[in-house]
């Protein structure tokens, strides 16, 4: 994000990871400015967004039908669904991306220093091969857009305690993606997904940068490993 000016009417919002006051996972929606500070005041009145959830049967709702404002929400915000749910995907029992999931529990944090070798990582999790061709197909381009992949394993201090961070810069090709949007997303979805390939005393600084110059900082502190979680 250092290539705005601080005055340029731009913002970006990512899910940051936390707790919450009895120490439970929770996941906050951030809106930052182009200097990368948290806004006081919300970019717009309405934001759409996509929910994935693990349900053995799709919720029947309409589109419209469902509304929360409870006590967990502000005052002035509303959550309502668009569209209905669609159906589930087919679980992967019995398809041979079972046993290359199942491999990926023993995998080697080596596989983060080599492009060729995160981008085959990744291509194991592309299920839409048999069910949704285009989905497959986009999947696949934006994994392709993957350039270089530079790691370097340092000591970072974290309340006076050092520990072991792994600081990766992740280089896309800028052509591979339609637009800078899917380039920064794609980033971000990478950069919350490789912590599970590291152990809970080793920590994740990521940063990306496209061929056309573009650099984006994905992460604010460096995010502790979830190996042990899978």
């Amino acid at each position: 994000m250092d290539h705005y000016w601080d005055d340029e009417p731009v913002w970006f919002y990512s899910l940051e990871r936390g707790e919450d006051a009895l120490g439970r996972l929770q996941y906050d929606l951030v809106f930052r400015d182009s200097r990368g500070q948290p806004m006081t005041q919300p970019p717009a009145r309405k934001f759409i967004g996509q929910i994935m959830t693990f349900e053995l049967q799709p919720v029947p709702l309409m589109a419209g039908e469902r509304c929360d404002a409870d006590e967990t929400l502000p005052e002035n915000l509303q959550v309502k669904n668009l569209t209905p749910p669609s159906s589930p995907y087919p679980p992967l029992t019995d398809s041979h991306h079972y046993w290359t999931l199942l491999s990926h529990y023993s995998a080697s944090p080596c596989l983060l220093y080599f492009a060729d070798a995160l981008k085959e990582l990744l291509r194991g999790y592309d299920f839409y091969a048999g069910t949704d061709r285009n989905r497959s197909r986009a999947l696949q381009r934006m994994i392709a857009g993957i350039v270089v992949v530079h790691s370097e394993a340092k000591d970072w201090l974290i309340k006076g305690v050092p520990h072991r961070c792994l600081l990766i810069e992740l280089t896309l090709e800028d052509s591979a993606y339609h637009h800078e949007g899917e380039a920064f997303m794609f980033a971000h979805t990478i950069s919350q997904f490789l912590p599970f390939c590291l152990t809970q005393d080793m920590r994740l600084l990521m940063t990306c940068r496209t061929t056309a110059g573009r650099r984006y900082a994905l992460s604010r502190t460096p995010v502790q490993g979830y190996r042990p979680l899978m």
